[in-house]
């Protein structure tokens, strides 16, 4: 009786390392799968940037200035 119950114990405590390891296993993939939605979300913040720097850029060379003496 005794060496059943030793063997149910074990079983027990095989479960008990699974189920954790399968939590461990599901808030690990979590985080990394926020990780890499921020570094989307921040790639593509610095690319909308990098877009209007250029866009100014551009609308800066198209404009012409005339300096004179005249004006302050």
């Amino acid at each position: 009786m005794a060496r059943i119950a030793r063997e149910a114990q074990r079983g027990s405590a095989l479960l008990d390392v699974l189920v954790a390891l399968l939590i461990a296993s599901t808030a690990l993939l979590s985080v990394l799968g926020g990780v890499a939605l921020a570094a989307r979300a921040c790639r593509e913040g610095e690319r909308r940037t990098l877009a209007l720097i250029a866009a100014r850029s551009e609308d800066a060379r198209k404009q012409t200035v005339t300096y004179s003496a005249e004006t302050p």
